[in-house]
């Protein structure tokens, strides 16, 4: 059941950054949410907080580094 629920909401939230809804990503995240991405580019990093992950995507938005719809 619980692989089931994890399954669930983990292709929920990949749909989710396909529609560029990254608002509702984060509002689904704990406020101590730990997030951490590997490697030595923009999208790597760790961030300790959902304000911290929040002020992250936005500022790779606005870099282009995040595909935005036209």
């Amino acid at each position: 059941m619980y692989h089931a629920i994890v399954k669930r909401i983990a292709l929920q939230n990949f749909l989710r950054v396909n529609e560029k809804d990254y608002g509702a990503i984060l509002m689904g995240c704990s406020p101590d949410v730990r997030h951490r991405f590997g490697g030595d580019h923009a999208l790597g990093g760790e961030r300790h907080e959902r304000e911290s992950l929040s002020k992250n995507s936005h500022s790779l938005r606005m870099r282009g580094a995040l595909h935005r719809n036209a």
